[in-house]
Parts: structure tokens; sequence; C-alpha cells
């Protein structure tokens, strides 16, 4: 759908060209194009392309999706900030990881990178309404106000700390940067710039002091990622979802299986479900079913009220049924391999599993979403029968975006 080309500029001559499957908006080229180069691509359908190439010469195209529609983007202070149509200001590293975000009142016109060089300033400039703001560190430092609504803004050629700014109906005016102007410290980090965070609604990781335990706890969090992560959500899945699935299946028989199931919770012979990580966007979800038998069941003497309630011939009426397992989930975020699964006739003391792969569609929006959008439901529904035989919720882990 669009086309990048590489031009010389000085023979005039196409050479290179590559192909992305959306249309561009904004480029922002960095680097040099003999030795390594990276270009960021926004394109209307709010997905990023980024095309890179290293030192050794090898050419990559990778891409993210952003869903606030991102229409201009810049390079300042080793983060790329992107501008989007919902009034916000998202930072990513140059890993291109969300690290923090800005949200406005008014509509974002334009957006400009600052940088003056003998004072060693770096920050953003954003075009708001009539006035433009000049961030540093994610705090307003300076305005400029303007007598009507701004259209484009930019630097004035090779002049530094010389904006041009053109304003609706025809107006052109030129602002110059004062020598004198100081944005120390000090005048940073006061009340009125904790303010200005939290009117501009600044989301940002706060972290604890460093004391010994924070530093042995981060570092055994950086060393080992992925096996504490699976600790923590398969002890989480285990601790709730058997509570449900007790709840659920004990209102609908009126208690009459409710010792029974307690047997599950506890490790027992009814069933078990596990949740496996695989990646950072793929989760694996297993379901380990069988029956069991009269005689497993009268081996102790807390079964004795179930079995004056439930016969064998019960027991073999309900095996011969067709039965699936049927997942709900928000087909937005999620994708399973196998949505629907048939069982099929269970025999006792005959363990049978059936597994699933949970893909994330949009990892890089985890953070983004409610806990509604990231539940799945589990039903378990008959063939003679309209109502779901049992139903569980359980809550996803959140997903990681993975970019090389």
């Amino acid at each position: 759908m669009g086309s990048i080309y590489f031009v010389d500029s000085q023979a005039y001559t196409v050479i290179r060209k590559d192909n992305i499957d959306a249309v561009p908006v904004k480029i922002l080229p960095t680097g040099h194009y003999d030795l390594e180069y990276r270009i960021v691509i926004c394109t209307r359908e709010n997905d990023v392309f980024v095309l890179r190439k290293n030192n050794k010469g090898d050419c990559h195209i990778n891409s993210f999706y952003i869903r606030e529609h991102p229409f201009n983007v810049i390079f300042c202070s080793s983060q790329f900030v992107f501008a989007t149509r919902r009034r916000r200001l998202i930072f990513y590293s140059q890993k291109f990881r969300r690290q923090n975000s800005m949200q406005f009142d008014e509509d974002i016109v334009d957006l400009e990178h600052f940088y003056y060089e003998p004072k060693q300033y770096e920050g953003v400039l954003v075009a708001l309404g009539n006035e433009i703001n000049l961030y540093i560190d994610q705090l307003r430092v300076d305005t400029i106000r303007m007598d009507r609504p701004i259209e484009k803004f930019g630097r004035m050629g090779r002049e530094e700390g010389v904006l041009v700014i053109s304003t609706e109906g025809g107006g052109l005016c030129v602002k110059i940067f004062r020598r004198v102007a100081t944005f120390d410290e000090g005048t940073r980090i006061t009340t009125s710039g904790i303010q200005q965070r939290k009117s501009a609604n600044i989301s940002s990781i706060e972290l604890p002091k460093r004391s010994r335990t924070f530093v042995d706890q981060s570092l055994r969090e950086r060393e080992n990622p992925k096996l504490l992560h699976q600790a923590r959500e398969r002890k989480i899945l285990f601790l709730i979802f058997p509570d449900r699935f007790i709840n659920e299946i004990g209102l609908w028989l009126n208690g009459i299986l409710l010792k029974l199931l307690q047997r599950w919770k506890a490790g027992g012979g009814l069933g078990n479900c596990q949740q496996q990580l695989e990646g950072l966007n793929l989760c694996k979800f297993n379901m380990n079913c069988w029956a069991a038998s009269a005689k497993d069941l009268a081996a102790g003497s807390d079964w004795t009220d179930v079995l004056s309630s439930i016969t064998p011939h019960r027991l073999l009426e309900i095996e011969n049924v067709e039965r699936w397992l049927i997942f709900i989930f928000n087909e937005q975020e999620y994708s399973f391999s196998h949505r629907m699964i048939f069982i099929p006739r269970l025999f006792p003391n005959k363990q049978l599993k059936f597994y699933s792969d949970i893909y994330c569609l949009h990892p890089d929006k985890q953070h983004l979403i409610g806990e509604e959008e990231t539940e799945i439901r589990i039903i378990l529904m008959r063939k003679d029968r309209t109502k779901p035989v049992w139903s569980a919720n359980f809550q996803m882990p959140a997903s990681e975006l993975l970019i090389e």
C-alpha cells in the first residue's frame, strides 16, 4: 500500500525502495544511509513502521500498533515522542518500549524538537490552540501565546533558538529565544512542577527508595523475569479459579455435589486446570478431565451422603451425552487456537488432556485496557441443554511487547 524511496540528494536518483502495508503520513529519519540509519514511519492505519540498518549492512522492517492515531513524531533526549489525535503525547524508548504519556485538554496542532546548544537545553515544543508550550523532562517551563490559533510552526532555517509561527488568517510571527533564560533543576523540581504533572495526567512509574531490600529484589526480578511472572500468575489462577468453579457448579446442582467438588480444590480426581506461558505474548491453557468411578468415591467415609444421591446409572447417562468446552473472550485482544473443544466420553480413572494456545494481539497496549477486557470465560455445554453445565472466569496475565 505504501512505498518509501531513498533518493540521492546530489545525483537525484533512487538508490533504494521499500514497501510497507500501510499509507505513510509522517516520516522521521535518523542516522546516515551509508553507515546505519533508522526511519520511523507513522501511517494512516495507526501502525508505526521502523526501517533500520545496522553497521553490518543488514536491513530490517519492524512495526507496532498505536491505537490513538499518531500523526507526528520527533526524537528528543533519546526518546521518540508521538503526537496522537486523541490529545496525547506518548514517549517511547529507543527500543520502542512505552515509558509514559501526557494527556491534554485541547487538540495537538503541531510538534517540534527544541535544542539550545549554549546551555544544553533539550525539550519538546507543543502547539495547543493559540499557544506553544515548552516541556523539558515532561515539565512545562515556558509558554508562547499568540493572538490567533496556530496552524504551523518550526525552526527558522539554521538559526538557533528562532521559531517562525504561522497563524490563521495569514499571520506570520518570529520568536527568538532569550540568551539569559535559565531552566535549572531548582526551578523545574518545585511544587508547581508537581502540579503540572497532575494537571497534564502524566502516567509515570514511581519507584521506591533504593534500600538494600529494593536493590536485591530488583536484581532478582531482572535476572529471572519470566520465572517470577509464571509463578505469580499460576498461583493466582489456582487460588481464584477453584473457588469460582465451586460456586457456579454448587448453585447449579443445589448443593448435591458440593462435597465432591471440594476434592478438586485440593488436587483431587474430578479435573485440573492450569495456565502455562509460552513466550511474551502466548499463553497456553491446559484442561485435564477424568471421571471418578463409584469404587473410588466410596473409598472414604466422607462420600457416604454423596453416593446416596448419585447412582451408577445416573453416572453412565451423563457420560453418553455430547459435551463441548467453549471459551468466551474479547476477540479484539486475544486469539485462541481452539475456541471450542469437543470432550469425548469419559471413562473411570482415565485422564484426558486438552489444550488451547492464547495469543495476545496487542501486547503493547495491555496496560490501557480494563480488567473486564482481559477476562476469559470457560463454559461446559451439553447437547441436550440450553444452559451451561458449569462456567468459570479468570484474568489473563499482562503481555509485553517484543521488538528485536
